[in-house]
């Protein structure tokens, strides 16, 4: 038997209630995909994370979205599609969790 360090962090859990993207989980997944956004599991999981710098990422692409390549611009472009709200809806809603230090966000369901 040997002394192990532990360390430990405390976090406060908070829960944001949207009623964005209700029943859109694979669609949500499609457009941090196209944004290029890491988040932990898997394409199909309802409950996933993601960190802030990823999360911004996303919003930069989002706003700049006339400027990006062709390429790029398309992909999510067609993400865009997928989903049942306006862009600025989407940046607004994503903006709203980033200014709420919610960090790493942690998607549960979107339902």
């Amino acid at each position: 038997m040997g002394h192990r360090l532990h360390v430990a962090k405390t976090y406060t859990v908070e829960y944001a209630l949207p009623d964005n993207f209700n029943y859109e989980v694979t669609e949500f997944h499609n457009l941090l995909k196209s944004l290029d956004v890491d988040y932990t599991g898997e394409s199909w999981d309802d409950d996933f994370d993601v960190y802030k710098e990823e999360w911004q990422k996303g919003i930069d692409k989002l706003k700049n979205l006339a400027n990006l390549e062709a390429d790029e611009k398309q992909e999510i472009e067609n993400a865009l599609t997928e989903m049942n709200e306006p862009l600025p809806e989407i940046i607004e809603f994503m903006e709203l969790l980033l200014n709420r230090h919610l960090f790493p966000i942690n998607i549960d369901g979107i339902r």
